[in-house]
């Protein structure tokens, strides 16, 4: 019976010493899960601050099955979707910057104020045209360029960006020659996020302008000669009838 009982007791030490082997066990393992579960949250963290401030590139590793490799698998599928849609808006305005760059109309980006418009951007026509350099020209209204005959082309101009009126009325305007321009205005709007801007085209057509009513000044004073010809033809040949007439 002693020796049973010695044999229980020793049996009872090991089990108890594998109890408490397994519990240290079982505690470790849980603080070192809870160490790596912490460290996986900090990085996913970190990458959505890194995405938020525009690395786009950032990923996080995907290859761990369980819950948050699941997370980070769809994290890195919407910064990819993200950055493939962050590219395509590059790409879409650089083109833009070209086409608006290169255009040989001068062309400027305006934002309606209460009574001007503000320059937010002007391509090399339109600096070449008014004689402003754009650096230095932007964030100031228009009025304050100069760019104005009259306050009423300055309505007109308003009036014409904004589709009350048709664009077949030319706006006076002045380079800072204070050179008079007659300008053909053509306007589009443009949605941003602070506000309604414009791509207002401001053609130069001075030169067409006189031109045309060159011609049709000569063509007034061609018309007058040859009515005034016309009649005097007929009166001429009225008095040859009248002397033919006479000599029968």
């Amino acid at each position: 019976y002693a020796m049973l009982s010695i044999q229980d007791n020793a049996l009872f030490y090991i089990a108890l010493g594998i109890s408490l082997l397994v519990g240290a066990s079982a505690a470790v393992l849980s603080v070192f899960a809870s160490r790596r579960i912490g460290l996986r949250l900090e990085k996913l963290t970190q990458a959505n601050e890194n995405l938020a401030a525009g690395n786009y590139a950032t990923r996080l590793p995907a290859d761990i099955p369980d819950e948050l490799g699941e997370l980070a698998r769809h994290f890195n599928t919407m910064a990819e979707q993200i950055g493939d849609q962050i590219r395509r808006i590059g790409e879409a305005r650089n083109r833009f910057q070209g086409v608006f760059d290169g255009s040989p109309v001068a062309l400027a980006v305006v934002l309606r104020t209460d009574s001007d418009f503000l320059l937010i951007d002007a391509n090399e026509a339109w600096e070449r045209q008014f004689e402003q350099p754009r650096l230095s020209s932007c964030g100031k209204t228009l009025t304050d360029l100069g760019v104005f005959a009259t306050p009423e082309d300055a309505a007109t101009l308003r009036r014409l960006i904004e589709g009350e009126i048709t664009p077949a009325q030319d706006v006076r305007m002045f380079n800072r020659s204070h050179h008079e321009l007659r300008c053909a205005i053509d306007s589009r709007p443009l949605e941003l996020a602070n506000g309604i801007h414009h791509i207002v085209a401001m053609q130069d057509v001075s030169e067409q302008r006189r031109n045309a009513e060159a011609l049709a000044t000569l063509n007034s004073e061609l018309e007058a000669r040859v009515a005034a010809r016309t009649m005097e033809l007929a009166e001429r040949n009225e008095t040859l009838a009248q002397t033919l007439n006479q000599l029968k």
